[in-house]
């Protein structure tokens, strides 16, 4: 791979940003405490979401449970193994802590939705924060705090991937 691709991947890849949303999506619309309410499909009425961010923040943002941006990342590291840049005893790794973790947020991205819905719905029938609600409100802060230490894993994994860029950069142009 010259130098030029290798530069370009790498300018791709540092574009892409590792943002701690905590799936601020996923929190439910309540109006003077009423939960809105949407029919979707014939089925049942279902809360309403906040609603996902704009197509290009989720294509540039590693840690969200919407992207696609971590299958550039994914995308890369398997480009650099095939041009011999990135060994199979570094490769197999990257791409299973990669796989494993980007798994992780799109499961936690689900957990936090109904946690945030559990909250919604326990808030407007008490009118107060009761057990139920107290409980969902306790599960939605680990679930942020568990999104926040997702986003971490996926910033030390994008900058491993660069550094391996990096380093084909400069044996490149030596």
């Amino acid at each position: 791979m010259p130098a030029d691709s290798l530069k370009s991947l790498r300018e791709q890849i540092a574009s892409l940003q590792v943002t701690r949303c905590r799936m601020l999506h996923e929190r439910v619309r309540v109006v003077e405490g009423v939960v809105l309410r949407a029919s979707r499909g014939g089925r049942e009425p279902d809360v309403v979401r906040m609603g996902l961010c704009s197509p290009e923040a989720r294509g540039r943002n590693l840690a969200c449970g919407h992207t696609m941006a971590r299958y550039v990342l994914l995308d890369a590291v398997r480009a650099l193994r095939a041009a011999g840049i990135l060994p199979e005893a570094a490769h197999d790794p990257l791409i299973e802590a990669l796989e494993s973790v980007g798994n992780a947020i799109h499961l936690l991205d689900h957990q936090k939705g109904e946690a945030e819905r559990r909250l919604a719905l326990a808030s407007e029938s008490t009118g107060s924060c009761d057990g139920a609600a107290e409980e969902a409100a306790v599960e939605i802060r680990r679930l942020e705090r568990q999104h926040d230490a997702y986003a971490e894993q996926m910033r030390e994994l994008r900058g491993e991937v660069l550094a391996h860029l990096d380093a084909a950069i400069r044996v490149r142009l030596a």
